[in-house]
Parts: structure tokens; sequence; C-alpha cells
């Protein structure tokens, strides 16, 4: 089997009750899920969403990590910027909008104190309606290993990967354990493929963690810090043979 088309479409829906959307922030801040923020209005039009996640809640608003584009140094919010604020729980996207009030204060472990910023809470939520997202299933001869390196580790992480879509990957690891590989951590993600894809080199989110069954070892699913089109286009121009 090598082309898999998951059709995930969640309800149009809105939620605007302050109580529920503090509960579903509540959850990605408890589960670690990635939050994204783009510029509502912007001089830049190719301007991407910035990456971060909720680190504290209050009856205020919520805080928010010093945001990153997945590469380089993190990134400065604009002071009373608006922005289209979008984050997973429970197996769904919510989508807001929601203004910078200014800096906050981060616990960061042994590193002290590092800054984030300070958001307003949204005033609704609405439920994203996904798109089809088609997803590479890999069996048989199709099989590749892929690496993942995880900062303090002296060696990387092996893994086969299941499937890969331009969203994330699932695979099962032999040399990882749960200690590492935690709901929410931090990886690098290397992958080689057929031209014209060739390596992949992307940073990535533990999104899912479970003791693997067929044997020892883990089965982890992570999901990229940015959609990665060549990988769409990849799959469905298909039949791909690697």
């Amino acid at each position: 089997m090598s082309l898999l088309s998951s059709i995930m479409r969640g309800r149009s829906a809105t939620i605007a009750a302050d109580a529920e959307v503090r509960r579903i922030l509540r959850g990605a801040l408890d589960a670690r899920e990635r939050i994204e923020l783009a510029p509502i209005r912007t001089l830049l039009p190719w301007a991407r969403p910035l990456g971060s996640t909720i680190e504290s809640i209050d009856e205020h608003g919520f805080v928010v990590g010093q945001p990153s584009n997945g590469r380089g140094p993190g990134r400065a919010l604009n002071r009373f910027g608006l922005y289209a604020m979008t984050v997973s729980h429970g197996g769904r996207d919510f989508a807001g909008e929601v203004q910078v009030v200014g800096r906050a204060k981060v616990p960061s472990g042994g590193r002290g104190v590092v800054y984030g910023y300070r958001l307003t809470l949204p005033r609704a939520l609405n439920v994203v309606e996904r798109r089809w997202d088609l997803r590479l299933v890999l069996g048989g001869d199709l099989v590749r290993e892929a690496e993942m390196t995880v900062l303090g580790r002296s060696g990387p992480i092996l893994g086969l990967v299941e499937d890969l879509s331009a969203n994330g990957a699932k695979l099962r690891c032999r040399n990882g354990n749960e200690d590492e590989l935690v709901i929410g951590r931090n990886v690098t993600f290397r992958l080689t493929l057929a031209p014209p894809i060739g390596e992949i080199d992307e940073t990535a989110r533990v999104s899912g963690v479970e003791r693997d069954r067929r044997g020892g070892g883990l089965v982890v699913c992570l999901r990229f810090d940015r959609r990665i089109e060549a990988i769409e286009r990849m799959i469905s121009d298909g039949p791909w043979r690697g």
C-alpha cells in the first residue's frame, strides 16, 4: 500500500462562552500543543505564522513563549498588534483573534527567566474546517529510516517512518525512550527521499507517544513546525515509488 487519502473535516461551529474558550486553551497548555500566530494587518504579504506554546492562563488573558518561525532565533510580536491564532485541542483545530498586550516573563528551568508575550483571550473560537490531508503510507520496500535529534542526547534516535504528510510523520523508534520523547518535546527530523524532494531537515514537536505493540520501542507521532508543501505535491502527484 503506497497512498492513503485521509479525509479530516471538522464541523463548522463557533465557541463564544468564556469558560469554554478557557477550557480549550487550558487543554492546549497541558498538552503543550503548538499555537500559531499570524499578523492580521501587516505590510509584509509574505509574513508566515509564528509558532509558540501557551505558558500560563489567568483571568486577564494568557502568556505564550517567545515565538519562532522554526528556524533561527525567536521573533518579536508587535505590541498591541492583532493576530490570527490557531491551536489544536482534542483532535480539533480552533481559530480566533487575539491582541498583544505586552512582554511577559516566563520561567525557564535552569535558564532562569526568559521573555514571552501576554495576549488577550479570544472573544470566540471557530472550529477550523480541515482540508483533505494526503498521507503517504510507507510499507514493504517503501519503508524509510529517519533520524531524530533531541537536545542533550549524544546520538540520533532512529525510526522507521510508517506514514508521512505535509504536516507530520509517524515513526517506530527502536532506540528512544519515554523520558526523551515526551509530548511537546522539540526535535530535529531528518529523512532522505527520492528527487525532487531529497533530504528533509525540519524542526518538529512530539505530538504523541505510545509503546510499540509489535515489539520493543515506541511509536512516535511528530507535527512539523511548518507545512511542507513539497511533500504535499509529491504525494498528490503520485503514484510514488521512492
